[in-house]
């Protein structure tokens, strides 16, 4: 083979690969910001806490743990995930003394409704002494 031959052969196989390259990561970039559109289309629609309503709660106390338990109902248009409850403890004069929190896991379809039960303190450590509580959904993963 010819020297002027071999050059050309091989820019022609450089330029083959470089052009093979800008192929493959144009289908890649495309592949990638489709699944990543989806991906917050999907978590826009699980923090729709918005249409998560309270329907009903109590407080029930079992050998010095505080207990609150209820029902909350998706009342959007859309699933949503792994719902945050916080409950704040009051004092005799309205004094915050204590929070607790809880997770309802798992995906909420709409008009579903679901059980919670959120536990204030544990068999070492009981429920601080409190008058009132109140609740609040604070977000969703």
């Amino acid at each position: 083979m010819e020297k002027g031959s071999i050059i050309k052969n091989g820019l022609s196989k450089i330029l083959h690969g470089f052009l093979f390259g800008i192929g493959f990561s144009l289908i890649l970039s495309a592949s990638y910001y489709y699944v990543s559109e989806l991906m917050v289309s999907d978590l826009e629609s699980s923090y729709d806490i918005e249409n998560m309503v309270l329907l009903d709660h109590r407080e029930v106390v079992r050998n010095s743990t505080t207990y609150v338990l209820g029902t909350i109902e998706n009342q959007g248009e859309f699933q949503t995930k792994n719902i945050n409850i916080e409950v704040d403890l009051f004092d005799k004069k309205g004094i915050f003394v204590e929070k607790c929190s809880g997770l309802v896991s798992g995906v909420i379809n709409p008009k579903e409704k679901r059980n919670f039960k959120i536990t204030c303190g544990c068999k070492d450590k009981p429920t601080v002494e409190h008058e009132s509580y109140k609740i609040n959904i604070i977000n969703a993963w």
